[in-house]
């Protein structure tokens, strides 16, 4: 705290001279100006960068093992839901329905939603 208020102490007018974030006309300025100041010595200090309202992108990642999918019977997927036609999909054929966008014997309903990147294997 000593070294923010040799910072505000070195600024012409200090900001934080009485300072009181309850004061309607003070109070906001002083706040700012605070914050400003904290922000500027927990970069110095720690080398470290407040990233606030400047996020940054995040990979997901999921893994799906499919199984048979029995007649009528439906599984979703990033909003996306495969139903089986009459007989029973095999997993193989559920895990080509969504890697493909093709239904085969199902029937797709819904819309993906995010971004998809399908990668698929099918186990012999």
């Amino acid at each position: 705290m000593a070294s923010i208020l040799a910072t505000d102490a070195a600024t012409s007018p200090p900001k934080l001279t009485n300072f009181n974030p309850n004061d309607p006309l003070l109070g906001p300025d002083q706040l700012t100006s605070l914050a400003g100041y904290m922000n500027a010595a927990v970069n110095v200090n720690t080398g470290w960068t407040n990233l606030s309202g400047s996020p940054t992108a995040v990979t997901e990642k999921a893994t799906v093992t499919f199984a048979d999918l029995a007649a009528g019977k439906s599984v979703t997927i990033a909003g996306r839901t495969l139903t089986a036609g009459a007989s029973l999909m095999s997993a193989a054929s559920v895990a080509t329905a969504f890697a493909t966008s093709t239904a085969g014997t199902g029937v797709f309903s819904g819309t993906l939603t995010g971004t998809q990147q399908v990668l698929h294997q099918v186990a012999a």
